[in-house]
């Protein structure tokens, strides 16, 4: 049960308000190369007994229970269903579930079980999402995309164009940020030129534009923009131009 609005102090609000990146779990640093895909962070909005972030692979969301006493409990949290490889979520998600209490000192927060640290983060300044500008896909199509084939995208304004590797392409979108770093996105029915390649480079196009379709989702990390596509076992990777 969360708890209400009036019932957090501006102490525990001033604490947790804002984003925070993990920098440890039980001990142990973590670091892109711990988590591939970015790594995991929590949004706090203690006012409304709220919380959404990013596990290292999926996004989450859950409510918040918090004292004056440096109490702190999530529950119930749910998460997207993306399958990522050697990726510690798990562990990440178990000892969110074991939190329960807090420790704030400056930009540093830790969190708490029974009284011993089990997660270490620190706070980040970050910008509203910007899908806008130049993307160059690097993997999400087949094992890997065919040599001597550059497939691009450009969001702006609400219009998406690109290279298929082949041909030039163009469509809409519309985005629903959930946090700063993810939300939900819909690209509309791509058109594109009608150049022929090789059978091979026209069937990697074909897909890479079927997946576009399909996508309803985004997350900006550190390694780039991920678009999940048709379920979230699989997307698109792109690192800006």
């Amino acid at each position: 049960m969360s708890i209400e609005v009036n019932e957090v102090s501006s102490a525990a609000q001033r604490d947790l308000q804002g984003t925070w990146v993990l920098e440890w779990m039980e001990g142990n640093a973590v670091d892109s190369t711990t988590f591939q895909q970015g790594l995991p962070r929590l949004e706090f909005n203690p006012g409304n007994s709220t919380v959404v972030g990013y596990t290292g692979c999926n996004n989450l969301n859950g409510q918040l229970t918090v004292g004056d006493n440096g109490s702190l409990t999530f529950g119930p949290i749910v998460t997207t269903s993306l399958f990522c490889q050697n990726v510690p979520e798990p562990a990440f998600l178990d000892f969110l579930e074991r939190t329960n209490g807090y420790k704030h000192e400056d930009l540093q927060l830790t969190l708490l079980a029974d009284g011993n640290p089990i997660l270490r983060f620190n706070k980040k300044e970050v910008t509203q999402p910007n899908l806008e500008g130049d993307w160059i896909l690097k993997s999400g199509i087949g094992t890997q995309l065919l040599p001597n084939t550059k497939i691009t995208a450009e969001f702006k304004d609400g219009k998406l164009n690109g290279n298929g590797g082949c041909n030039q392409y163009f469509s809409g979108y519309t985005v629903e940020p959930l946090d700063r770093t993810s939300g939900k996105i819909h690209i509309g029915k791509i058109g594109s030129t009608l150049i022929f390649c090789s059978e091979e480079i026209n069937a990697q196009e074909s897909s890479y534009f079927q997946a576009l379709e399909q996508v309803r989702e985004y997350k900006l990390t550190d390694e780039g923009l991920i678009l999940p596509y048709p379920s979230p076992s699989r997307y698109l990777l792109f690192t800006r131009q």
